[in-house]
């Protein structure tokens, strides 16, 4: 741009705010107003607004002294009070500034780890810049890599915003995420700074311990004292000047600390004397407890010290040397970005995930330990210590504090709401106090406490301006004193004492360990004693009794759970769980089980937040959430609860009803009342209770240690699956004749249940095909033995029906939905059922021929269908989760729930949308009576370019009726229209856009009559636009509907 061109735009007149680019954005994008971007009024974007305000407007404003600068945060809802992740960081600048400036901002956003965009408004131009790819060295304004060029737009005044590139950048782009899928390769998480970061460790830590055979505990040790070190270097007090400067290092030199001058820590590093010696008195200055050790007190702190001397050469120093040096070459090829990091921006809890990233998995699957990643903390804090409060003097407990997370993000929540209570900022002395009086944590691994209290002496370095470092700043003993490295469940260890410390704590959080066989060492006999017996010898739940003593009468406890707490049907966790919800008060349920293969790292058992009080429950229900996955960029950033996730349960219900977990996590009431109704059918367990049928498991060869000559010879189905081809029926004349008579000591003698007659299950249900297999068994002379995942079912007595439809079921698409619904393991999808739930599907009346002129699944499906006698409606409900929600579970973004609900190359195919109106009208009018006349519109583009989201109108007393519309829009104007529908949304319960789904009453004119009106906005993906997600929104309205009338009549 030439100096013409520049100082063109400079004289442009700025508005009364100062921010004439924003609100012109606001305007032509839609963006929310400056004063949300710049100082949001929800407590939790606020939160993230000084933050960055701090990490990267202050940073900025000193290296650009003659442009104003101005960082905010794009939020996707400014007024709630959650930890929801910016959906970009804005830097406004009030003049044309330099490449290195735009650069420095780049790399400070990418350190942030908070945001996947960051978008740098000049006079002149708008760029984007994605914060999931590295900075890479500054040369030039061309070369930075990390800009989305497609967006870049040089400013004009003759052409509106959203006739130009910039409107990639609209507001219902970015919220709704198509502009993050549009781009989805350049937002990939694993070039975050967090994750590169620790790829980098993970090398260097490899190299360390590996090649140069370095004790892992000293090599950890080593680490965080780097890191603490480069957090000194890099953190800046109010002038600007680092809390380990040059001048610092000059200063430790003058007074004998130091041999030499240094000036980065890599030289450092080169002298190993000066490395040690800035060490201890790091640890010295600071506290004896600041860096990792096991030394209880300074003698044997001073012999650990000694040890690892010992232990560490010149030439492990001189690895991390090459290591922030650049000098390393890693196989993994991930670069060398040390100099790139800023640890004064970089999230804190990424210490805590250091350490998890280091415990061995050997260790992790024998203690049941899991890293909790840091959205789901906030996810579960943001329930029990919101941002958006003043009460800041309580007391929390974390009964396994693993390296901290937990304690560290509610020391955060601590302060802020200190602030928010006092006028001034928190000094040494109150920080102090939060720390001591306020947070405590217990765990049995003594690495991990000493990681925790690590953890949170950064945490408390990160609220004090560094100028302060070196004059005010002393830690205060936490290891030993607050943090315990014991067993929760010891009941010697004062403040943990189920008897004579209850009643001390308001909130008790964390993610403990959970498990079978995770009991171990610990000793639990109390509360067996009370009746509290953990199913599988699984430690998990016992916290859930003990906890409870621990907190005061109206105390909060949210902990983590294992699934199994909710869906496994054992009588001994049968017990516990009516136990559980029959004593305490469940304040909320999140089943997070769907979201099990992408929540937490190298782990997939699946896991519910368990939050409850210790009060009676009161016979009020409570929310029960299962939030789905998205895949999209927003499953790494938030856990997002959709209407639809949100159930109501009553505590007598659940502690009596098993399959309601089940059947809530993947579909609503109607289906739940379904499957309840079902559950009065024959059964194959009824069956088998009147002597009808015979079962068994399929041979287990176990420890081979009794021989029965009795089963050779008898042909065997032992594959994965049934042979190639099969179809309702198994010939026997291609399976091998078995020649091993082994089996396990303890396998059952009685093989009945082999003769013919002969059904064959296969527990497993087959992924291609999302069916369980079934097949009769077709042989001459005797029936087959199979292994041991598979199930014979033997006719003793009745008709050859009974086994034809059971194997017509069985292959179903019902049984899929049924299973899924009724078992807590399909539910979890752990694709196998036991043989409990499949003698307890139901079955329709036992008829003859069922299987004739059966050729393929869809006639199956529909000779079921007609056997069961299943309405439209229910059908509808089996069908879906058949064909879109389990597709999608597992699946990517091409999965059939995940596809637009038009195809790409037809302008006026609207039958999917068609459909949803039609069932959505269909119930409304069976509800309120066939003589109401209810009709609905379909909003669609008039342009090839499609919006990310769909709107369907139902018009409830129209002028026509059963009518279902298309309208067609301009695409700015939809836009608008959306907007609008968002902003009166919003001013009561939330954004319809933030929150994907929605519904917004209106009132419209049709013809010459006002029409009360439901718009229904979701997105343009086919799960969302369903027949049953039409049945679900007209029980919605209807439910709506009869709450205004009811509200009239009072």
């Amino acid at each position: 741009m030439t100096d013409i061109e520049q100082s063109d735009f400079i004289k442009e007149p700025m508005s009364q705010n100062g921010h004439e680019f924003l609100d012109r954005i606001h305007r032509e994008l839609g963006w929310p107003a400056a004063s949300e971007i710049l100082q949001p009024s929800g407590a939790g974007p606020r939160m993230f607004a000084e933050l960055v305000r701090r990490k990267l407007q202050i940073p900025l404003g000193r290296i650009q002294k003659k442009a104003r600068v101005q960082v905010g945060i794009l939020s996707r809802n400014h007024k709630e009070d959650v930890t929801d992740p910016p959906l970009a960081i804005v830097c406004e600048f009030s003049h044309p500034v330099s490449a290195e400036t735009i650069y420095e901002a780049h790399r400070l956003a990418w350190n942030f780890s908070h945001s996947p965009m960051l978008i740098t408004l000049e006079p002149h131009q708008i760029r984007a810049w994605t914060c999931y790819e590295n900075p890479v060295t500054f040369q030039s304004d061309e070369e930075m890599g990390s800009e989305i060029r497609e967006v870049r737009t040089h400013i004009s005044e003759r052409m509106a915003l959203a006739d130009q590139a910039v409107k990639a950048l609209h507001w219902v782009e970015l919220i709704t995420g198509r502009f993050f899928q549009r781009f989805d390769e350049r937002f990939r998480r694993d070039r975050c700074a967090d994750r590169l970061l620790l790829g980098n460790l993970r090398e260097v830590r490899k190299r360390l311990t590996g090649e140069q055979n370095l004790d892992e505990d000293v090599c950890h040790d080593l680490l965080a004292r780097i890191i603490f070190i480069q957090f000194l270097m890099d953190r800046k007090d109010s002038s600007g000047k680092s809390a380990l400067s040059e001048s610092k290092f000059a200063a430790l030199h003058k007074d004998g600390i130091l041999s030499g001058c240094h000036t980065d820590l890599e030289s450092l590093l080169l002298n190993y004397d000066d490395t040690y010696s800035l060490f201890h008195h790091l640890d010295e200055r600071f506290n004896g407890d600041l860096f990792p050790g096991s030394g209880r007190d300074r003698k044997h702190r001073k012999e650990e010290w000694i040890r690892e001397e010992e232990h560490v050469s010149e030439a492990h120093l001189h690895t991390l040397a090459d290591f922030i040096g650049g000098r390393m070459d890693f196989q993994k090829k991930q670069g060398l970005l040390w100099r790139h990091y800023s640890f004064d921006v970089v999230p804190l809890e990424f210490i805590s995930s250091i350490y998890e990233e280091f415990v061995s998995k050997k260790k992790k699957k024998r203690s049941g330990t899991v890293y909790t990643p840091p959205h789901l903390v906030d996810f579960i804090l943001d329930g029990v210590l919101p941002w958006n409060d003043t009460n800041w003097d309580i007391k929390i407990l974390d009964p396994a504090c693993g390296s901290g997370i937990f304690l560290v993000k509610a020391f955060q929540r601590l302060v802020w709401r200190w602030k928010a209570a006092n006028p001034q900022k928190p000094g040494s002395p109150i920080l102090k106090r939060i720390l001591t009086n306020n947070l405590f944590g217990v765990d049995k691994d003594e690495h991990a406490v000493r990681v925790a209290s690590f953890s949170l002496y950064l945490a408390m370095c990160d609220e004090i301006d560094p100028k302060y470092y070196w004059s005010q700043v002393k830690f205060p003993p936490l290891r030993g004193h607050t943090i315990i490295a014991s067993d929760f469940f010891a009941e010697d260890v004062p403040g943990f004492r189920s008897e004579e410390d209850a009643g001390t704590y308001h909130l008790v959080v964390g993610n403990p360990p959970w498990g079978d066989t995770t009991v171990g060492d610990s000793d639990i006999t109390r509360w067996k004693d009370e009746g509290w017996e953990p199913a599988n010898k699984n430690i998990g739940p016992i916290f859930l009794p003990k906890a409870a003593a621990l907190v005061k009468d109206r105390g909060i406890i949210s902990l983590l759970q294992p699934s199994g707490l909710l869906t496994n049907n054992s009588g001994t966790a049968a017990r516990f769980r009516r136990k559980f919800f029959e004593r305490f008060k469940t304040e909320e349920i999140v089943n997070l089980s769907v979201l099990r293969f992408g929540l937490y790292q190298r782990a997939t058992g699946p896991s519910c937040i368990t939050t409850f009080s210790p009060e009676e429950p009161d016979g009020e229900p409570f929310p029960y959430i299962v939030p789905k996955e998205l895949k999209t960029i927003d499953d790494h950033l938030r856990i997002l609860i959709e209407p639809d996730d949100i159930h109501l349960v009553y505590h007598d219900d659940a502690a009596t009803h098993p399959i309601l977990w089940s059947a809530f996590a993947w579909g609503g009431h109607r289906e739940f009342v379904l499957i309840n109704r079902l559950n009065r059918n024959t059964t194959l367990l009824s069956l088998w209770k009147q002597n009808s049928i015979s079962k068994r498991q399929g041979i287990v060869r176990g420890d081979r240690r009794r021989e029965n000559p009795g089963i050779l010879n008898l042909r065997i189905l032992k594959a994965t699956r049934l042979p190639q081809g099969t179809f309702l029926c198994l010939d026997t004349q291609s399976l091998p004749k078995n020649d091993d008579p082994y089996v396990h000591s303890r396998e059952s003698a009685d093989y009945s249940a082999f003769s013919l007659p002969q059904l064959i299950i296969k527990q497993g249900w087959q992924a291609d095909s999302r069916r369980f297999e079934a097949a009769m068994v077709k042989s001459r002379h005797d029936g087959i033995i199979c292994s041991q995942g598979y199930i014979s079912i033997h006719l003793k007595r009745g008709t050859k029906a009974i086994l034809e439809t059971i194997c017509l079921v069985l292959n179903s698409c019902f049984a899929t939905f049924y299973l899924t619904l009724s078992s807590g393991r399909m539910a979890t999808f752990i694709p196998t059922a036991t043989m409990k739930d499949l003698m307890r599907i139901p079955l329709p009346e036992i008829c003859p021929n069922l299987l004739d002129e059966v050729s393929d699944y869809d006639e199956l499906d529909e000779r079921v269908r007609e056997a069961f006698g299943f309405s439209d409606i229910e059908w509808a409900l089996i069908d879906d989760l058949f064909n879109y929600t389990l597709p999608d579970f597992k699946g990517n973004a091409d999965s059939p729930g995940r596809l637009p609900t038009r195809p790409l190359k037809s302008e006026d195919n609207e039958n999917f949308l068609k459909d949803y109106a039609a069932y959505c009208l269909r119930v409304l009018k069976a509800g309120f009576g066939e003589d109401k006349h209810i009709s609905a519109t379909i909003f669609s583009e008039k342009e090839n370019e499609r919006l990310p989201v769909r709107v369907v109108a139902i018009h409830l007393d129209d002028i026509k009726d059963n009518k279902i519309s298309v309208e067609k829009y301009a695409n700015i104007k939809l836009r608008d229209m959306l907007l609008k529908w968002d902003r009166m949304l919003s001013s009561g319960s939330g954004s319809v856009l933030y929150q994907r789904t929605g519904k917004v009453y209106d009132v419209v004119t049709r013809g010459k009559k006002r029409v009360p009106t439901a718009y229904l906005i979701k997105p343009d993906r086919r799960r969302y636009w369903t027949r049953s997600a039409a049945i679900r929104d007209a029980d919605s309205i209807a439910a709506d509907i009869m709450a205004w009338q009811d509200n009239e009549q009072r």
